[in-house]
Formats: structure tokens, C-alpha cells, sequence
């Protein structure tokens, strides 16, 4: 039996706000097992977007991604709900902060490789498009450049074929 009380929930939320990726992967994966957040699993998604670009760095996406998928399985609705707080934060997030749309953008993507997050209903295809507007300031169009370019020299082939 998981522990549903909410001290221990939020305890967890707080982990993940904090997630600094694979050296704390392990016990993230103990408290995913021992925690019962099914009444916030809203707040789940939002805590890993919280993290994303501050305590998470590009090379933690993998782990990430692990996380992720460990919720998914834990919580049947965390997809649909991971996914929307990826929109979120990706509409939220400054043009200007390339770090932090860059690991969304590449996120969003491994989320859907994984199929952590349905495709269809990923915020990928709007990201990309918004991305590629060649319509922007010259500055913000090379900003842009910059972060598809991330995600296609990571992922040419699984992506484009």
C-alpha cells in the first residue's frame, strides 16, 4: 500500500521540482513506488517542468524522460496531463531563453519516441511551426534556428526518416 498522505506527496512534488536527473534517479524511482499522488498528478507534470532548465540541463534528458515514463505507467492520465503541462511551460518560456526551449522542444520529442506522450496530441507540431516562422526578427529567427537544429542533429533519422 502507497503512502497517500500529503506530506509525503508533497515532499515528492518537491523532489521533482529539485530533480537534478540521473545521480537521483534512483530514489526519484523509490518514492514514484511508495508515494500514492493520484489525486495530484497535475502537479506532478507541472513540478518536472518547474525543473526543467533550472536544476535539469540538456545531458539530464534522458533521465528525465525515465521519470516520465515511470509515471506514465503509475498514473494512467499522467500523459495527457504531462503533455499539456509541456505546452504550458514551452508558451510561458521567453523566446529568448534558448536553454530552456531547447531541452522542452527535445523533451517533447523523446516524450513521443518513448510514446510517454501520445504524438497526435503532443504540443511538438506547434512548436516546430512556431519555431520556423522566418516572419520574426532576424535575432529571434536565429535563436530558433539554434534550437531545431538541437533537435534535428539529435534526432534526424528516428524524427524525419
Amino acid at each position: 500500500s502507497r503512502d497517500k498522505s500529503i506530506v509525503k506527496v508533497t515532499r515528492f512534488q518537491n523532489r521533482l521540482k529539485q530533480f537534478k536527473g540521473e545521480s537521483e534517479f534512483a530514489a526519484v524511482e523509490k518514492e514514484i513506488d511508495a508515494v500514492d499522488a493520484s489525486k495530484y498528478v497535475v502537479e506532478l507534470a507541472d513540478s518536472i517542468m518547474e525543473a526543467v532548465g533550472v536544476t535539469l540541463k540538456l545531458k539530464e534528458l534522458p533521465a528525465t524522460v525515465k521519470v516520465c515514463c515511470r509515471l506514465h505507467a503509475v498514473y494512467q492520465e499522467f500523459s495527457n496531463l504531462l503533455s499539456k503541462s509541456l505546452e504550458k511551460a514551452y508558451g510561458s518560456t521567453p523566446g529568448t531563453d534558448l536553454n530552456r526551449r531547447r531541452f522542452l522542444l527535445r523533451l517533447c520529442a523523446e516524450l513521443c519516441l518513448v510514446e510517454c506522450i501520445v504524438t497526435s496530441r503532443s504540443p511538438l507540431l506547434s512548436m516546430v511551426q512556431e519555431l520556423s516562422d522566418i516572419s520574426l526578427p532576424e535575432e529571434q529567427v536565429m535563436v530558433n534556428f539554434t534550437i531545431i537544429s538541437s533537435l534535428v542533429q539529435k534526432h534526424a533519422l528516428s524524427c524525419f526518416n
